[in-house]
């Protein structure tokens, strides 16, 4: 608990929200807004934009999977790209779920997976998602889309 005491409130903070489908799901939206209120942001992004966001980068990344299709999509982009990410310590996965949590060998330890089984509240969620963001989430502070360039001033004129 003392890490969410540490937990600074006017520091906005980013989670990248794993999109399977097509179409959001209405508990993004849901999420969203209770998350903003605890100044963090929720942003959703498709695999081949998390590929790129992960660049030298440490991300979190929640995804919420509840139905089969959702599940087999999941499945999928575990096997392409989050495997190798977790054990690489590239991410944070925040994975809600109505399935079991991903299962590994004894030999790798994924210190940054963190499984909340459904259902849950939405109060619940924001509150692990805080536990995470507090205990993760140092490198995800900034916008990930880099900084303004500018002109130098000393020396004109």
């Amino acid at each position: 608990m003392d890490s969410l005491n540490k937990f600074n409130d006017s520091i906005n903070s980013y989670v990248f929200f794993l999109n399977v489908n097509d179409d959001l799901p209405r508990e993004f939206y849901l999420l969203a807004k209770a998350l903003s209120l605890a100044n963090i942001t929720l942003i959703p992004v498709s695999k081949e934009d998390l590929i790129k966001l992960t660049a030298g980068k440490k991300i979190i990344i929640m995804t919420i999977v509840k139905d089969l299709l959702s599940y087999k999509k999941f499945l999928i982009n575990r096997k392409s790209f989050l495997d190798m990410a977790l054990m690489s310590n590239k991410i944070s996965l925040i994975d809600i779920n109505s399935f079991s949590p991903l299962v590994h060998s004894k030999s790798i330890r994924m210190k940054k997976y963190y499984f909340l089984g459904l259902p849950l509240r939405t109060d619940e969620i924001v509150s692990e998602v805080k536990k995470v963001v507090a205990k993760d989430g140092g490198n995800v502070k900034r916008w990930p889309g880099g900084i303004k360039g500018k002109i130098p001033t000393v020396g004109l004129g």
